[in-house]
């Protein structure tokens, strides 16, 4: 009991660090009239399935969410069939559920293969050998495809990280199996003997039995995706994504990656279809809504990339085994977007900001701050992507946006998480799902729209900034403290669970009070509508503490007065 009273007297003690680190000019007090929040009106008979890449949020929530932004009624499976971290989903019960659910019908449905055949992403990690569960896939959409002829099926694969799963058998030989991968593709790329020599020599302190059980991963793996492809050749499947988990420049992934892409390429020199390798694996179903809400509306969003400084569009980012420049262009193209070279013909701005120990001193981060506010205040739709090299609140823009009083609540999206591709992917679906749908809605349901996205917004910035840079290093140095592992919180979990909800819910009146509030996230002639409040409710949907699920629910003021801050 005492242990546990001077754990909460410890981490709340940190909040003074908060306070601190986010208090910076005082609000701009506005006369406001409190509204009820907009009804969003189900304008909409467009509907979808989702089965997730696995139950954490990116996955599941953040997709569900863009899917209301689009306007689309997106069901899900209930939580109790998924994974729950180390424990794999209930396969055969969620193959009974999606043949239950798509007797409605539903436009499309969005298929995890690696949930359906091993039960989440991370069950998929430690196959020996599909088992037949590749032919069980096939045999599956076949079902689906005579059940519901006219929903588009939508499937996407991931290859698996380049970092072998760690349990008691391999994490000590983790790193040396990560340079036996990179060692490997070199060798197949390059043929350079001094490489092979060193293949060797790692391959012989390596297991036999680990060593194969790895090589035979990626096997499987290409195997599938070949069968896959030769599945959307014979319609079983309408559009299809192949995405690569976390690699390096280097690596098995990556070999994985240019043999599916050589398949690709054989493909469509016979027909045209609508299948895409990519870097990534947590946002792909949210590209897949802002491709079918483009598809929709038969539009093509033009999109202008502006990076912060010259060195970030050639930057390889950690985790990524490209560049961001074709991180980029690579979730543009999934989505049927279009880069132009004109940002005054662009639909939105894509923003891309990499902080790193070079470009995240006090002059730079305020010269780019500069620059947003500017383009903020020329009315240009901005999308942005704030990434840290290091993980590190200090190395983001975010902060410097703050203390130079730039209006985030203007902005249409912002995303910054885990890798370059999860948040480019993020950031990229939300601009062009908000931007088409702006283009199509009558005036009337704008605040409805706006409202959703700022929403949105505003949940992204608080925890992919506020929890991951700044709450979760703080949390995870004081559980350690206390000899606690937050990547197995046991009976500490709701514990965790309390105390992080009243950091993340601290650090969201701060943000509002010092920056969202302040400024209109919508404006109707002179009628400007602002967020009033914030309430956070936050849950750790694994037994760990990577990841939160934050949900938001948020009141609006209106003001007519025409000299508002604009």
């Amino acid at each position: 009991m005492l242990k546990k009273l001077l754990f909460t007297l410890f981490l709340l003690s940190t909040q003074i660090l908060l306070v601190v680190y986010l208090l910076g000019a005082a609000p701009l007090i506005i006369k406001t009239d409190k509204i009820n929040t907009p009804v969003i009106s189900k304008n909409s008979n467009y509907t979808g399935l989702l089965i997730p890449l696995d139950s954490r949020p990116p996955c599941k929530e953040f997709t569900q969410n863009l899917a209301k932004i689009a306007g689309i009624n997106l069901t899900v499976p209930p939580k109790y069939l998924l994974d729950d971290y180390q424990t794999p989903a209930q396969s055969n019960a969620l193959r009974q559920w999606l043949y239950n659910s798509i007797a409605s019908s539903p436009d499309f449905a969005i298929l995890s293969t690696d949930m359906l055949m091993h039960g989440g992403l991370i069950a998929s990690r430690d196959v020996h050998s599909l088992e037949g569960r590749e032919q069980t896939f096939i045999e599956l959409l076949e079902i689906l495809k005579s059940k519901s002829p006219n929903t588009s099926l939508a499937a996407f694969t991931i290859i698996p990280r380049l970092l072998i799963s760690e349990n008691d058998d391999t994490k000590t030989w983790q790193y040396h199996m990560m340079q036996y991968a990179i060692l490997k593709d070199k060798v197949n790329t390059f043929e350079n003997p001094l490489d092979f020599q060193e293949l060797q020599k790692i391959q012989l302190r390596l297991p036999e039995k680990l060593v194969n059980k790895y090589n035979n991963i990626y096997l499987t793996n290409d195997s599938f995706n070949k069968n896959l492809f030769k599945a959307i050749q014979n319609d079983l499947v309408q559009k299809i994504i192949v995405g690569q988990d976390d690699g390096e420049a280097f690596g098995l992934p990556n070999t994985n990656r240019h043999k599916a892409e050589l398949y690709l390429e054989h493909l469509n020199s016979n027909q045209k279809t609508n299948a895409y390798t990519t870097r990534g694996a947590d946002e792909i179903a949210q590209l897949f809504i802002a491709q079918y809400t483009n598809e929709i509306y038969s539009t093509s969003p033009k999109i202008y990339i502006q990076y912060s400084d010259a060195q970030t569009k050639n930057k390889i980012m950690p985790y990524m085994p490209s560049s961001v420049d074709e991180t980029a262009r690579e979730k543009i193209k999934i989505i049927k977007g279009n880069v132009v070279n004109d940002k005054n013909t662009a639909d939105f701005i894509l923003f891309i900001h990499c902080g790193d120990q070079k470009n995240s001193d006090f002059f730079s981060l305020t010269k780019i701050s500069q620059n947003l506010n500017e383009l903020l205040a020329s009315n240009k739709n901005i999308a942005l992507v704030d990434l840290s090299e290091n993980f590190e609140a200090q190395e983001t823009l975010l902060d410097s946006l703050i203390k130079n009083n730039v209006p985030l609540s203007k902005l249409i999206a912002y995303a910054g998480w885990n890798t370059t591709s999860n948040s480019i992917g993020t950031a990229v679906s939300q601009a062009s799902i908000f931007t088409t749908r702006k283009k199509h809605l009558p005036v009337s349901e704008h605040l409805q729209l706006y409202y959703l996205n700022s929403n949105f917004t505003l949940s992204r910035i608080i925890e992919d900034w506020g929890y991951l840079k700044i709450i979760l290093p703080q949390t995870n140095k004081n559980l350690k403290l206390f000899g606690i592992d937050n990547y197995k919180l046991n009976s500490n979990k709701h514990y965790t669970e309390s105390l992080i909800q009243n950091k993340v819910q601290f650090l969201a009146n701060n943000l509002l009070y010092q920056n969202f509030s302040r400024y209109p996230f919508y404006q109707l002639e002179n009628t400007c509508f602002f967020f009033n409040s914030v309430k956070t409710t936050v849950n750790l949907p694994w037994d760990r503490t990577f990841e939160i699920n934050l949900k938001l629910e948020t009141t609006i003021s209106k003001t007519n007065n025409s000299n508002a801050k604009k």
